[in-house]
């Protein structure tokens, strides 16, 4: 993925049992935009287990505004 623009203008994420197991997970953006104007998330119970991560972003931009 050489270029990746990512635009919510109205999010809402609610989980309320949520299990999430990566084994062997490689990311790598060159360009990366994030942008939410709007953004809710909630979660009663969460487990969030990785074993291996590689995560590599050349540039990076995040904007939260509520």
């Amino acid at each position: 993925m050489s270029d990746f623009r990512f635009q919510i203008s109205d999010f809402r994420f609610q989980i309320s049992d949520f299990r999430f197991q990566i084994s062997d997970f490689r990311f790598q953006i060159s360009d990366f935009r994030f942008q939410i104007s709007d953004f809710r998330f909630q979660i009663s119970d969460f487990r969030f287990q990785i074993s291996d991560f590689r995560f590599q972003i050349s540039d990076f931009r995040f904007q939260i505004s509520d």
